[in-house]
């Protein structure tokens, strides 16, 4: 909470100071809190389960989705109303299409992950994601909008039940875990990227570089979405959910049910 405040008041130049201080603050409690986590006998989060590398991706992935999406469509909600004066409702029809295809995503999702590496899913989701916010860029963003909403709607429904598959398929005493780290990585991704974003195009426009305000932070969504898939595509190989090579690359044997599977 702290890093996410500093963020809001290093856009004004009146509270700079306070918003150092905090955002030192909040680095010194999440080093605290970090060492707290290695020296503690039972650590919130156990330390077996956080050396499954599938939990690893999968929590990974699920940040990225939501940083890389919340804070594209946020601008684009500012964007709309402050600079292209439209309605808070026409806005919000405007962006309707992104919540629509994120059901139409993850539907698609549920189906092409029978008996597939999902790794591909999360690549495919991730590009698309990367795609919707860099045609933010493109003239004629305002009638484009619709269309780059649906984009990364359709890719964070892809990627975010891939992540969440990959996430979950480690040892039965560790799903309760892995789950809840999961839901907490997608939800500091949304809070870090949009606080992120909405700093980075406020100091831009003040400073006036080249490319500056919401498409600086689009862009950067857009470069940070398509690494992370070329990032998943080189790691391919995760075998299909609960399957033995899953178990494999969880670094740790399979189960008797995965190996039965």
């Amino acid at each position: 909470m702290s890093l996410i405040l500093a963020a809001s008041l290093l856009e004004h130049g009146s509270s700079l100071l306070a918003g150092a201080l905090l955002a030192a603050a909040g680095s010194v409690l999440l080093a605290l809190f970090a060492h707290s986590q290695r020296t503690a006998r039972h650590p919130l989060l156990p330390r077996v389960a956080l050396r499954e590398r599938r939990l690893r991706v999968g929590a990974g992935t699920a940040f990225i989705n939501t940083a890389t999406t919340s804070s594209a469509v946020t601008l684009a909600t500012l964007y709309l109303q402050n600079a292209r004066h439209v309605s808070p409702a026409a806005a919000g029809l405007m962006l309707l299409p992104f919540s629509l295809c994120v059901i139409l995503g993850a539907g698609v999702a549920s189906r092409s992950l029978q008996g597939r590496d999902p790794a591909a899913t999360m690549a495919a989701g991730l590009g698309l994601i990367a795609a919707g916010d860099g045609a933010l860029l493109l003239p004629g963003v305002d009638l484009l909008l619709p269309a780059c909403a649906a984009l990364s709607g359709l890719g964070i429904g892809l990627s975010s039940v891939a992540a969440n598959t990959v996430g979950t398929d480690v040892r039965d005493e560790h799903r309760g875990t892995a789950a809840g780290i999961l839901n907490t990585a997608a939800q500091l991704g949304t809070a870090l990227g949009v606080s992120a974003a909405v700093l980075i195009a406020s100091v831009s426009e003040r400073a006036g570089l080249p490319l500056r305000g919401p498409p600086l932070s689009w862009v950067i969504a857009a470069v940070l979405a398509a690494g992370a898939g070329l990032l998943a595509l080189r790691r391919a190989g995760y075998g299909p959910a609960g399957s033995p090579a899953a178990a494999s690359h969880a670094g740790m044997p399979p189960t008797r049910s995965e190996t039965n599977a």
